[in-house]
């Protein structure tokens, strides 16, 4: 009926009374959108009678009071306004943490794809021990330049100091736990500040990365040559390393070898099946 009204142009005030009944069931539904619909509906046919039945419009304000009408309409309008903004802004906030994703997924794979070339490229290098810090090899540069940087020390100290650190390095005391520039300082008989300029200049780094490098191209050499280290646990890899726990062992590896531990022994076990 409703749509032969609308399209007829034709209404009778007892088929008027209808539209009400429809706009407070879809008002207690909740349906807003038919409400409004109804809504609108009710004013065209209240324009209709209006303009066909001019004597009944005073009737038709008393049963339905067409500005309250218009002012419904109005906050139906606006609500239904504020939910598609809502809808729109969950939908933005949603396509957000959709590219967010998918370019964290990029940069993840990326990242996948260059820690297997570092790890495939570790399986190869012949000599880890030069390869491995991806740098010049600082300690022949501080050779050309080493009376100009030490001197104020003596050569025999220098000389008696480095065969020290050389002899440290032999017995792989490195792999103490409790090894420090403290500690060092005092088995080699000198005071921690003169240690740590020394191995600043000889090495070409501090005492902190010079003890990472040292762990680290041990661990790299016996996981190529020792099957049954590589499976170990990554924890129980980092105790041999000299680590005291797990995230300072793989940070200390991805920063010298760029890549992880994993990647590297799985790279070692493709190399050897």
């Amino acid at each position: 009926m409703d749509s032969i009204i609308i399209t007829s142009k034709n209404v009778s005030y007892e088929l008027r009374n209808t539209y009400p009944l429809l706009i407070e069931h879809y008002k207690k539904t909740g349906n807003k959108e038919k409400q409004l619909f109804y809504i609108e509906h009710l004013l065209s046919v209240d324009s209709i009678l209006n303009k066909n039945y001019s004597f009944l419009s005073k009737e038709i304000n008393k049963k339905y009071d067409t500005p309250l009408l218009l002012n419904e309409k109005e906050s139906l309008i606006e609500d239904l306004h504020s939910k598609n903004y809502t809808l729109f802004g969950v939908l933005g906030i949603s396509s957000l943490l959709i590219a967010g994703l998918f370019f964290l997924q990029i940069k993840n794979r990326k990242k996948i794809k260059l820690y297997r070339f570092k790890a495939d490229l570790l399986t190869e290098n012949a000599n880890v021990k030069e390869d491995i810090s991806e740098k010049k090899d600082s300690v022949s540069l501080v050779k050309k330049n080493e009376k100009s940087k030490l001197l104020s020390l003596s050569d025999n100290k220098i000389k008696e100091l480095r065969m020290k650190l050389e002899e440290f390095e032999r017995s792989q005391r490195f792999l103490d736990k409790t090894i420090n520039l403290d500690s060092l300082s005092k088995d080699l008989n000198t005071n921690r500040a003169y240690l740590s300029k020394l191995v600043n200049e000889l090495k070409g780094q501090n005492f902190s990365q010079y003890l990472n490098e040292l762990k680290i191209q041990h661990i790299v050499n016996e996981l190529k040559i020792n099957k049954s280290l590589q499976k170990f646990t990554i924890a129980a890899i980092a105790d041999e390393a000299g680590y005291n726990n797990v995230e300072s062992f793989t940070n200390a590896f991805k920063k010298i070898t760029g890549t992880l531990p994993s990647y590297f022994i799985k790279a070692l076990k493709e190399k050897e099946s």
